[in-house]
């Protein structure tokens, strides 16, 4: 048996980098997108609970957002005799808005596994694992030489993501 999936979905992802060294260097970056999927599903076994499935989804970015932050109080600057001269108690908060870095509509492709579960005589649930990778998540990037010729043009790529979820079958 096949079965289609399609659904409306919002995707939040965060994620942060933390580095000390003299200083404390701390990156958080948040987006949220708009999730579309479409998704074709096999069906396995006597009674047809477990399925294999893969599709597309299309993201719509909602928002993306960074934060940094430095933290300079451990500096300590000395003079050349090693006197200290003084400690540097500033920390430095920023955020920016990253937009311009994603594209506004994106694509990702995905391989899914499900097992139908009851629930109780008349609900059934279901528990997934999905694996997805973006195809087109973020912007091209081209570096200009000092002179203004274009040296190179990049684009960054995500690792792929898994997914465990679960819900109810309707």
């Amino acid at each position: 048996m096949i079965s289609l999936d399609f659904g409306l979905g919002y995707d939040l992802n965060r994620f942060s980098i933390d580095e000390e060294n003299s200083a404390r260097v701390d990156l958080f970056r948040k987006t949220s997108d708009l999730v579309l999927p479409l998704g074709i599903n096999f069906h396995l076994g006597e009674k047809k609970r477990f399925s294999l499935g893969s599709g597309i989804a299309v993201n719509i970015l909602l928002s993306a957002k960074e934060l940094f932050k430095l933290d300079l109080s451990r500096l300590i600057f000395f003079s050349s005799n090693d006197d200290e001269l003084f400690q540097n108690n500033s920390n430095d908060i920023e955020e920016f808005d990253i937009e311009e870095k994603y594209t506004d509509v994106s694509f990702e492709i995905f391989l899914k596994a499900k097992q139908r579960i009851t629930l109780n005589s008349k609900l059934d649930g279901f528990i997934s694992l999905q694996l997805s990778q973006n195809l087109n998540r973020f912007e091209e990037i081209a570096f200009t030489s000092r002179n203004g010729d274009q040296t190179s043009v990049t684009r960054q790529t995500e690792a792929p993501i898994i997914n465990i979820g679960f819900g109810i079958q309707l």
